[in-house]
């Protein structure tokens, strides 16, 4: 029924307006300016002026809503190119990739455990696969390969959203209150400020050339 209150006629006229895709790029604004945990019917329909209950139709609940947005997040990832380089091309896409999914803090929790459940994700998977058969491995190690860099990026970006949201991207360590640590003290300077980026850069490279001895031998 319409209220009579100039925000229930608001509200009304907008839940008559409500499209799929605007409660989904609803949810994705909101899953941008803070957590995956704060997607929810409610906030949503905070955000757009309506009750949750007009949401349920173009969504469905809050898991649906989530699953939803997730997609969405996935979609935003470029495809994989496959150029016949593909230790560069598996490095183009897992930067991109880690660019995107900083961007939606906690994305990358849920797809740890959802992925193969979304449309967007496997295109993503099938296409990593394409490019990691130019190393000449195996059905096994082709796969072993494609998820070891997919789940590197995954990890990388939630260990560093982690890193930032407790405030110690710079810290100090208590070498002197423990025993001998002789290595620490004398390499304590690496350790003072997170080097986010290039440690994933390393990290990334020595995977990738781990790879690269597998399709050797």
């Amino acid at each position: 029924m319409r209220r009579n209150d100039a925000r229930g006629i608001w509200a009304y006229t907008s839940a008559m307006t409500l499209t799929r895709t605007g409660v989904i790029d609803a949810g994705a604004v909101l899953a941008r300016s803070g957590h995956f945990d704060g997607v929810s019917l409610r906030r949503v329909a905070q955000q757009l002026g309506v009750t949750p209950m007009a949401l349920y139709r173009h969504v469905g609940d809050s898991d649906a809503l989530v699953t939803a947005v997730l997609e969405r997040v996935a979609a935003e990832i470029p495809i994989a190119a496959a150029t016949g380089q593909w230790m560069m091309d598996l490095r183009r896409w897992a930067v991109v990739a880690r660019e995107v999914l900083a961007g939606y803090p906690g994305a990358s929790s849920r797809l740890l455990t959802v992925w193969f459940k979304l449309p967007s994700m496997l295109v993503q998977v099938e296409q990593l696969l394409a490019v990691v058969e130019q190393a000449d491995l195996d059905d096994f190690e082709s796969v072993a390969s494609t998820n070891a860099v997919l789940m590197f990026v995954l990890m990388r970006v939630e260990a560093e959203r982690v890193v930032r949201g407790a405030g110690v991207t710079r810290r100090t360590l208590r070498v002197n209150a423990t025993g001998d640590l002789t290595r620490l003290r004398r390499l304590t300077a690496f350790y003072e400020a997170a080097q986010l980026d290039t440690h994933f850069e390393y990290g990334l490279d020595v995977l990738l050339a781990g790879i690269s001895t597998r399709g050797e031998r």
